[in-house]
């Protein structure tokens, strides 16, 4: 079955995260507090996600290099594949700003 030439990778440096998933929820809100680190309760909280899947999403993502742990706390890892997420988060935040969109940016990041 064919694949969208958009999601293939010249480089291998893409980043395969579907729009809405648990990967998402996690990057989406750590990627938020750039200069934090969470405990995985406040991940989950912070994220929406269950409980049950927090520990394999954060170990995946840490396995990616997109987060890092220590201590008990996770954080998002400065990896340059992110810059895209985070640009689009402040794009976001901006028109929220602008246009009043407080609901849209909170749904958006959990």
């Amino acid at each position: 079955m064919p694949v969208d030439r958009n999601a293939l990778s010249e480089d291998g440096d893409a980043l395969a995260i579907r729009t809405g998933s648990n990967k998402h929820r996690v990057l989406t809100f750590l990627a938020a507090h750039p200069d934090e680190a969470f405990s995985r309760k406040e991940v989950i909280e912070g994220a929406d996600i269950n409980e049950n899947s927090a520990g394999a999403v954060l170990s995946r993502l840490r396995e990616e290099g997109l987060v890092v742990y220590e201590d008990g706390y996770w954080a998002i890892a400065e990896d340059r594949r992110l810059t895209v997420l985070d640009r689009l988060i402040e794009e976001v935040e901006d028109l929220a700003e602008r246009f009043d969109l407080d609901e849209f940016v909170s749904r958006l990041t959990g």
